[in-house]
């Protein structure tokens, strides 16, 4: 009985090891700055966070590489994120539970610079940031992406050019 209370004991130990993803979480806080008037919208990925009055807190998937930061009559701008490797990820060391996930949840990098200034140039056409969002997305071959941000200039501009351009 006291083997297997050990083995037991064991087990549960290996399958249980350290996650970082239970201490750290998956998202991390990036701070934008800026001084417009007009509020931003934030593409990180799948996710997107709409009407933002800068600066502003958002929190984003520690896997997240871009952010993508538009608003209507402005061009988009695309704001790389730093990672660098998480050292804690080793603390995995025994199963290879929090291994898989920790990889899955994109936790073995960390962001590093958490804080940006965000600033816009005016464009000439209304639709201008949504369909710079859709041709980055097309670009990455993520085309539902890009048709989502295709859909919403076609919303704010129904004769949009570019946007018929691009479905057709």
């Amino acid at each position: 009985m006291k083997i297997f209370n050990i083995l037991l004991l064991l087990l549960v130990f290996c399958s249980t090891t350290s996650c970082i993803s239970i201490f750290q979480g998956t998202r991390s806080e990036i701070r934008l700055n800026g001084n417009m008037n007009t509020p931003v919208n934030v593409a990180a990925g799948k996710d997107c966070f709409e009407n933002l009055t800068l600066p502003c807190t958002i929190k984003v998937k520690k896997k997240t590489k871009n952010l993508l930061v538009y608003a209507p009559n402005y061009e988009m701008q695309n704001i790389t994120l730093k990672r660098k490797f998480n050292a804690l990820y080793l603390l995995n060391y025994v199963g290879t539970v929090g291994f898989i996930v920790d990889a899955c949840n994109g936790v073995t990098k960390k962001i590093v610079d958490k804080e940006f200034n965000v600033t816009l140039s005016p464009s000439l056409t209304i639709d201008a940031g949504y369909m710079d969002v859709a041709d980055y997305y097309y670009n990455q071959d993520k085309e539902e992406l890009a048709l989502h941000y295709i859909k919403k200039a076609i919303e704010i501009n129904p004769l949009s050019k570019r946007a018929y351009e691009k479905i057709n």
